[in-house]
C-alpha cells in the first residue's frame, strides 16, 4: 500500500492541491484525472469520499516532480477557520512560572493571513524584541461536527501537519485581570508557517503520540510530544 501526503504549490505559476507519494509530487488532476477537485479546501468539503478515491489511485500512478523543485503554499491557503489552543505543553507552563494546570485550554482565532508556507519568511512586526516560537501539531479537520457529537470526535479529523506558532511575547494589549491578548502576539501575517504536507488521518494511528522537535540553525530548541 503506498502513502501519500496532500498539501499545496505553485504549478506553472498556480495554485495546485499537490499529493506525495513516496518521494514524488504530483498535481492531483494528475492523480485522478479530469473533474479533480480545484483546491484542497475542496478536497476537505467532500474528504470521506475523496481520501478513498486518492488512495486507489496512487496505488496505480507513476512520475511527477522532486518535492524541492516545488514553490510551496500553506496545505489549506485559506482554511474557513484557524483555531489555536493555547497552554497545551506541561513544559511551557512550568516556563511560564504557571503552577496550577488549567481545567480547559484556552483558544484564539487566527486569520488566513497568518499562515505562512513552507521556506517562506517570517515577518516580524516592528518593533517586537521579543519573538518567540512553538512547534506544535496542526490538526485539519475534514468534517462538520459540533459539541453533541455522540462517537469519536477524531473521525472529523482529516489528517495532520506540521505547525510553528510565533509570538511577539512583548506585544501584550491587555493583561491581568482583563488577561492576556493573545490576537496581538500571535496574529500577525506570516505569523504561523505551516506544512508543507498534510498526513491523511489513516496513516496516523496514535496522534497522541507523535515526537514533536523544533531546531533552530541546527540546534535542538524544544523537543517535546503531544
Amino acid at each position: 500500500m503506498k502513502r501519500y501526503k496532500l498539501g499545496t504549490g505553485l504549478i506553472m505559476g498556480r495554485p495546485q492541491p499537490l499529493v506525495l507519494v513516496e518521494d514524488r509530487v504530483l498535481t492531483l488532476a494528475e492523480v485522478l484525472g479530469e473533474g479533480a477537485p480545484a483546491t484542497l479546501l475542496d478536497v476537505l468539503a467532500d474528504w470521506r469520499r475523496l481520501e478513498n478515491e486518492i488512495m486507489e489511485h496512487v496505488e496505480r500512478i507513476s512520475g511527477g516532480r522532486a518535492p524541492e523543485s516545488i514553490d510551496y503554499l500553506p496545505p489549506v491557503p485559506k482554511p474557513r477557520k484557524v483555531i489555536c489552543v493555547g497552554t497545551n505543553y506541561r513544559d511551557h507552563l512550568a516556563e511560564m512560572k504557571v503552577t496550577t494546570l488549567p481545567a480547559f485550554p484556552y483558544s484564539f482565532f487566527r486569520p488566513h493571513t497568518s499562515l505562512a508556507a513552507h521556506r517562506e519568511e517570517i515577518r516580524l512586526p516592528k518593533g517586537a524584541k521579543f519573538v518567540d516560537w512553538e512547534a506544535e501539531l496542526g490538526v485539519i479537520v475534514g468534517a462538520t461536527i459540533g459539541p453533541d457529537h455522540g462517537s469519536d470526535l477524531l473521525e472529523a479529523v482529516a489528517g495532520y501537519t506540521v505547525v510553528n506558532d510565533i509570538s511577539a511575547r512583548d506585544w501584550i494589549a491587555s493583561r491581568p485581570p482583563v488577561g492576556i491578548d493573545w490576537v496581538m502576539q500571535k496574529a500577525w501575517d506570516k505569523f504561523q508557517p505551516t506544512g508543507p504536507w498534510v498526513t491523511p488521518a489513516r496513516f496516523v494511528p496514535e496522534p497522541q503520540r507523535l515526537a514533536i522537535e523544533l531546531t533552530v540553525n541546527g540546534v535542538v530548541k524544544q523537543k517535546s510530544s503531544t
